[in-house]
């Protein structure tokens, strides 16, 4: 079994979901955000809010829902709905395609 770094883990992720039907809306800021070596989490996650994020990308927030929830349903994410005072927060969990594991030089 080859083991991946990383780097070339949230690559293959990348180039998978800009292959999903509007996956490519969101799949540049869940790399960014759960890349982020400030992050803490073992798993690659991303947490955002959900009007904001919409706005920065340019799109509707029902857009950056369509997204999401088909990269999940193509294996590529688990996601949650948190709801707060300032609104919903999204939180995606990327997972590899095929169901690699996580490399542990993160």
């Amino acid at each position: 079994m080859e083991t991946l770094s990383f780097d070339r883990w949230v690559l293959d992720w990348a180039v998978t979901a800009r292959q999903v039907p509007r996956g490519a809306v969101v799949a540049g800021l869940l790399v960014d955000l759960a890349a982020d070596p400030r992050t803490v989490h073992a798993d690659p996650m991303a947490v955002f809010p959900l009007i904001p994020a919409a706005r920065a990308l340019g799109v509707s927030p029902a857009t950056i829902h369509t997204a999401l929830h088909r990269l999940a349903e193509a294996g590529l994410i688990s996601l949650r709905v948190e709801d707060h005072p300032s609104g919903s927060h999204m939180v995606a969990t990327l997972l590899h395609p095929g169901g690699a594991g996580i490399p542990s030089d993160r």
